[in-house]
């Protein structure tokens, strides 16, 4: 029968990372010049298993050979430290090897100096001056960097301006940051600590990870050979928008499918039923991530394509979202990550089938009248950003499509699963989504 190719669940291994050349090339390339980067991105888009491709020296000198051969990598995850993790022990951690690799000489005295010192300000800078005097380089990995957000310690001053000033300094620190939010939000997030100061994040540069490119999705598909047909990729790429994570399940499941000897339009409902339930962890944790702006953006959006199962048209945007322009950087945001698609001028629909599932099923569980309505709003952090009318005409599209909710993501299922079974083509099924 074979193995599945489709691995989820966690981060992958290097020898099974989805292809990210473009990203990979930008990140290593800015690690040679000793710049800061922030890998973007939601929450299983990949961020752990990118950094994990670029720890591995064979598979990073795959892309840019012995180039990085001057460097140490130290990769450290912000969710496993202590609450009484504090600067000096950050900085021992990181500039350990230091003490077992370097020979006898001026730059081993630097950093016993600074050991001693228990790795002060003063005694760092001299460090890395020397460092970079001798072409050598520390990178630094910090992946779930959220986490340091609520850091009893970390989250402080003094520690986001020391890797600031000495990452903006020295070449020999080299900083990357794995991230579910954007620089900006970074900035706004540690704003309160920082209030007049630059930024502590404006060093760095952005690195989102998006939607897979739909030439890596269908070489990844290829790897199925026949046991993945025309329509089954139809399947997974319109109900996972080609997000990582949602691809490698949605294709393990029409994997499971077809051992099962499971075909046609039941083999599609089936799959996205399957793919509804094990997904509902991945969303819930996305909507966490989210801005309240997001929230209230891709509720808009979901609610204006679920009535086009309704009713043979779009929804007009203006009577959810009073002005759509104070969300324009929300939208290009959710649209970078590959989360909506605008499919005509001012009309967007979400990319992921799976995720439009989900909100139906999430709103048919929560609400049903306008007090219940309320108190999901309350629950989903909204009720400060949406206007009185805004949830008037909320209650009023939801009362439309109360035939379509009553069961949940069912109807939109069998529609989607219909659509796919009888080759109606992308364009049509999306209209299913």
């Amino acid at each position: 029968m074979g193995q599945s190719p489709f691995v989820h669940g966690g981060p992958v291994k290097p020898d099974n990372f989805l292809n990210r050349r473009r990203e990979l090339r930008r990140l290593l390339n800015r690690l040679e010049k000793g710049q800061a980067t922030a890998v973007v991105g939601q929450p299983h888009t990949g961020k752990t298993s990118l950094l994990r491709y670029v720890l591995d020296k064979v598979k990073r000198d795959s892309i840019v050979g012995h180039n990085l051969d001057h460097c140490w990598f130290r990769d450290i995850d912000s969710q496993m430290l202590s609450k009484t993790f504090n600067q000096p022990a950050f900085w021992k951690h990181v500039l350990e090897p230091l003490g077992s690799d370097l020979e006898e000489g001026e730059l081993l005295t630097f950093y016993k100096t600074t050991r001693e010192n228990d790795f002060g300000a003063f005694t760092l800078m001299r460090l890395f001056s020397a460092m970079d005097d001798a072409g050598l380089r520390i990178v630094v990995m910090l992946d779930e960097f959220d986490a340091l957000l609520n850091h009893p310690i970390l989250n402080s001053a003094e520690f986001y301006g020391s890797l600031r000033s000495l990452s903006s300094r020295f070449s020999s620190l080299g900083l990357v940051i794995a991230t579910r939010r954007s620089l900006n939000q970074l900035n706004v997030q540690t704003q309160e600590i920082n209030p007049h100061s630059s930024p502590y994040f404006n060093v760095f540069t952005e690195l989102q990870l998006g939607p897979l490119p739909k030439r890596d999705v269908a070489a990844f598909l290829a790897q199925a050979k026949e046991r993945i047909t025309v329509k089954d990729r139809e399947f997974i790429t319109l109900a996972s928008g080609r997000h990582p994570y949602l691809l490698q399940l949605a294709g393990d499941i029409i994997w499971e499918m077809d051992l099962e000897g499971v075909d046609d339009t039941e083999r599609y409902r089936q799959a996205a039923e399957e793919l509804q339930v094990q997904s509902e962890g991945h969303f819930a944790d996305t909507w966490r991530a989210w801005s309240n702006a997001e929230r209230k953006v891709i509720t808009a959006v979901s609610l204006a394509q679920m009535t086009t199962l309704a009713e043979d048209h779009y929804f007009d945007w203006g009577d959810l979202v009073e002005d759509i322009s104070d969300y324009s950087p929300e939208i290009r945001g959710l649209e970078k990550s590959g989360t909506i698609a605008e499919v005509e001028p001012g009309k967007w629909q979400v990319t992921q089938g799976a995720l439009l599932w989900w909100l139906a099923d999430e709103i048919k569980r929560q609400v049903r009248d306008e007090a219940s309505l309320e108190s999901w709003l309350e629950s989903q952090e909204l009720t400060g950003v949406l206007t009185q009318q805004e949830k008037r005409n909320i209650m009023t599209i939801l009362g439309k499509l109360g035939g379509l909710l009553a069961h949940g993501a069912t109807t939109m299922i069998e529609a989607f699963a219909k659509g796919v079974g009888e080759g109606l083509g992308e364009s049509t099924i999306r209209m299913g989504l």
